[in-house]
């Protein structure tokens, strides 16, 4: 495993479909911007998945991540990450949020799972972890969609 990072993301929007990211320090690095992933495979790396920002904030008065907020619907979040389907397998960290600011001290949901297509994950240390500001006990990814990604 290297010290190196497959995809760095820092401004527009990727959508990324079939790609396999192996053997890396870092699979793919999402910094306050949009990935839409498609089938990606994340296997053997230190890290599989890095974002850097905010993303969809906690609902502090209902207790829950608003799967209708306008931030994940529309896009209008800093920093967001949907997958659908693709393996993640075999990292020693799967998921990283660097940075998700924090509500409610909850900090944001950067990283969500299209309903139904959950990507298969496996052999792993740790599952998701944040980290700097707004770091808290780290959610673990939110479900959404019954439409197309934006």
């Amino acid at each position: 495993m290297g010290g190196n990072t497959g995809i760095q993301l820092n401004s527009g929007t990727l959508d990324v479909e079939n790609v396999g990211l192996t053997a890396l320090g870092t699979g793919m690095t999402v910094n306050s911007t949009h990935a839409n992933l498609y089938n990606v495979s994340f296997i053997g790396n230190i890290t599989g998945l890095q974002t850097i920002g905010a993303g969809v904030p906690f609902n502090s008065g209902g207790s829950f991540y608003d799967t209708n907020n306008a931030c994940l619907t529309s896009g209008a979040c800093p920093t967001l990450v949907r997958i659908a389907g693709g393996n993640i397998v075999s990292n020693a960290t799967v998921f990283l949020e660097t940075n998700p600011t924090s509500t409610g001290g909850k900090p944001s949901l950067t990283i969500w799972f299209w309903n139904g297509l959950n990507p298969h994950i496996t052999g792993f240390g740790t599952y998701i972890t944040t980290f700097g500001t707004g770091a808290g006990t780290a959610p673990s990814p939110g479900g959404y969609g019954t439409g197309q990604f934006n």
